[in-house]
This record gives C-alpha cells, sequence and structure tokens, in this order.
C-alpha cells in the first residue's frame, strides 16, 4: 500500500499546470490586471497591453498609478470595499470606451490579510452605442407621439364644430324641408371633408 508521505510530487505534471494556466490567462479576451497590496502591478495578459499601452514586462513591479493613472483613482476608491462591479470610461485621444470593471480581493490566510486586487475589464462600448441609439430612438418617438396627439387634438376640434352644426340643422330641415338649412349642413361636410 502506497501512503501519501512516500508520494513525490511530480514536477511535468505541475510544468503542465503552470503551462496550462499561462496560456487561459494569456487567451483570455478581456484585460486583466493583478495588483499586490502595495498598489504595484503583479501580472497582466497580453488584452491589457491594447488596453493600456505602457504595460509591458518592465511594468510588473510598478505603482498601478504610474503604468494606469487614468485608472488609478477607480481602483483606490474601492480600496476598502469586498468585490466589486462598476463601470468606467476611458478616452484613449480620440473617442471614448466603457468598461464593466470587476475588482475583487485577493487575500491569504489570515482571511482578513490582503494580498491585493485581481481587475478584470469587459469592454462595453458596443452595448453603449446602442444603448444610446435606443435612448434616441425612444426621445424621437415620444416627439413623433407627442405631434400626432396635438395633429388628432387639432383634427377632432376641428371636425368636432362643423359635426355639432351639421347635426343641430338635419333637425331644423326634417322639420322645416327649407334648402338653406341643407345647404348649411353641406358646408360643414364639405369643412370635414
Amino acid at each position: 500500500m502506497v501512503h501519501l508521505a512516500d508520494m513525490r510530487p511530480n514536477e511535468e505534471f505541475y510544468e503542465m499546470g503552470r503551462n496550462a494556466r499561462n496560456e487561459v490567462v494569456e487567451d483570455f479576451r478581456d484585460p486583466y490586471l493583478a495588483v499586490d497590496s502595495e498598489g504595484c502591478l503583479v501580472d497582466f495578459n497580453s488584452a491589457s497591453q491594447q488596453l493600456v499601452d505602457a504595460i509591458d514586462e518592465e511594468a510588473v513591479g510598478e505603482p498601478l498609478e504610474d503604468v494606469f493613472p487614468d485608472f488609478t483613482e477607480q481602483v483606490d476608491k474601492f480600496e476598502t470595499e469586498q468585490s466589486i462591479d462598476t463601470e468606467i470610461r476611458l478616452h484613449d485621444g480620440s473617442r471614448y470606451s466603457y468598461y464593466d470593471v470587476s475588482i475583487a480581493p485577493r487575500t491569504g490566510r489570515p482571511p482578513n490579510e490582503q494580498l491585493g486586487r485581481l481587475i478584470v475589464f469587459r469592454e462595453i462600448t458596443t452595448l453603449k452605442e446602442r444603448e444610446e441609439e435606443l435612448r434616441e430612438r425612444e426621445k424621437t418617438l415620444e416627439q413623433q407621439n407627442e405631434r400626432l396627439d396635438q395633429f388628432a387634438s387639432m383634427i377632432s376640434h376641428d371636425l368636432r364644430n362643423p359635426l355639432g352644426i351639421a347635426k343641430s340643422y338635419i333637425d331644423f330641415a326634417r322639420e322645416s324641408g327649407d334648402d338653406e338649412d341643407f345647404d348649411t349642413i353641406e358646408e360643414s361636410l364639405d369643412r370635414m371633408d
């Protein structure tokens, strides 16, 4: 019988695990940053390089505020929070991009020991643009509905008066048989037309 104490870790197995983890993190299409408890960059993936030009291997160990100053305020305001999801807007010089950002603390033993934070960005610019388009369409439809309501109210008012005259003169015309009453009805109907 084999005891656990007699077993030695298989270096190849651990190496395979490290390589698999590296491939998954590198292939992850969302930018990812790991920051230590001092606020220094510890790890990142290649998608982060598209988000922040200043990130490269030399940035590891540098304060996040030096590497990614536009974002430091966002991270710092959640320093005392547990896991947080927020939305931010970043400007790249030509346009704004929107991101859903998850900031999660990394703790050690004991559980309250803060080791750092894991930050994951998911770009939602297209979603925000579509939301804005929908708001604009909704606003346009509301304006069109208001104009249609005004038009319907005006038409209703314009039709109500000649219709009332025509109805009144029908009673007169029945009693009198006078052509003038029929002429008044006809004029009211023409106005309505």
